[in-house]
């Protein structure tokens, strides 16, 4: 579904923080809110647990990309450390989100709200990180990481 992020491969930790916060309306989607505010704690670990133990989405193919905003992307996410936290095959860990395989859509839309402060993390990191970065720049990250090389289960 369009701008719907696959939840398959995301650390449990990431998904049990995210629930909670949609929960308690700290994080906005209106869907996502009411399906979370009848939620227990155990619900919420539960629902976790076992998106934590579903395999990442399979790697995309890399026939057809186009090269030019691999490299471009490859470049951005370098610059600015994203493998710091998200892993140097971008599958995330912890309270950290899996971007590798995540579709591009989303990715983009979460950059996007990331650099225009609509929506904070457990810091202000992400913000601080995507500060500057072009509108065609965030386009070849979310590019490169929705092409990114298989994450580990």
């Amino acid at each position: 579904m369009e701008m719907t992020p696959s939840l398959a491969g995301q650390p449990s930790f990431y998904a049990v923080t995210q629930l909670f916060l949609y929960r308690e309306g700290r994080r906005s989607n209106a869907l996502m809110t009411a399906v979370a505010k009848g939620m227990s704690d155990n619900d919420l670990r539960a629902f976790s647990d076992y998106i934590g133990k579903l395999p990442p989405p399979p790697a995309t193919s890399m026939e057809g990309l186009v090269a030019q905003r691999m490299s471009r992307g490859a470049q951005l996410v370098q610059e600015h450390r994203c493998a710091s936290c998200h892993g140097a095959d971008f599958s995330g860990g912890k309270q950290v989100a899996r971007l590798a395989q995540q579709r591009e859509d989303y990715l983009l839309q979460t950059l996007i709200e990331f650099q225009s402060g609509k929506r904070l993390g457990y810091t202000t990191a992400m913000n601080e990180t995507l500060v500057g970065i072009s509108a065609e720049g965030l386009q070849d990250i979310a590019y490169f990481l929705s092409h990114a090389p298989r994450a580990k289960p």
